[in-house]
């Protein structure tokens, strides 16, 4: 599993690869996998981390370029749950919404 590091990496790289190509990566698409793994490999070598390091980086990023583009039920009731929630607390003024950067995992 990845750390907060390597996700935000990915997500950072995803971004990128999708400004490039107008879409995400394909699943299990290995063509597209290297060019994803050198966006996040280019990402993580400013960053002096050890070898091992970024190795384990880069093989998490492998494996999150092949499901880059899949959609999974949980994770949209979560999310979908969590947005309806930020907005009745942007309506009422009574809580106050997030405004940093959110990342969750399942474990």
């Amino acid at each position: 599993m990845g750390d907060n590091l390597s996700i935000f990496l990915c997500f950072k790289a995803l971004s990128e690869y999708e400004k490039a190509n107008k879409n995400l990566p394909p699943n299990w698409s290995v063509k597209e996998s290297k060019v994803f793994v050198d966006l996040v490999e280019k990402a993580a070598s400013t960053l002096g981390k050890s070898e091992d390091e970024v190795s384990n980086i880069l093989k998490f990023a492998n494996s999150f370029s092949y499901i880059a583009e899949a959609e999974l039920p949980t994770i949209g009731a979560y999310l979908g749950g969590m947005v309806a929630q930020e907005v009745i607390k942007a309506i009422t003024n009574k809580y106050m919404p997030i405004k940093q950067f959110f990342t969750f995992h399942f474990n």
